[in-house]
């Protein structure tokens, strides 16, 4: 996927999607950290964008998400509206599967969350 033709506010969903699913689950790991850090590395290869600042907007922006499955929905189906090429949401289910991985933890939520995931995605 060539980063540099989506927009800023594409590359913001691009981490927000797998931060809302770090929280998603009540359990943050380190592992999970970890993945969204190097993810945040991988889509800010592009000119003048500071990862830093990327995972800070998408922490941010999950925050004021109620954790309950009405606004996991709406924070969803508003990120799935962004990302609205294939490529660009395959990314953004790679990077969700990678943190829900990274922490051994299939917590009953996850499951919960994946489901609204592909719901919103049309999966």
């Amino acid at each position: 996927m060539n980063l540099e033709s989506l927009s800023t506010e594409q590359v913001d969903c691009l981490l927000e999607l797998p931060v809302l699913g770090m929280y998603a689950d009540g359990h943050l790991a380190d592992a999970e950290d970890q993945t969204i850090k190097e993810f945040a590395r991988e889509v800010g290869l592009r000119s003048g964008y500071n990862t830093e600042q990327a995972i800070d907007r998408a922490i941010g922006a999950v925050r004021q998400v109620p954790r309950d499955e009405a606004g996991l929905r709406t924070a969803v189906e508003r990120i799935a509206g962004v990302m609205d090429e294939e490529d660009v949401r395959g990314t953004a289910l790679e990077a969700l599967n990678a943190i829900h991985t990274s922490d051994a933890n299939d917590a009953q939520s996850e499951i919960k969350f994946h489901k609204i995931v592909q719901d919103a995605f049309d999966l």
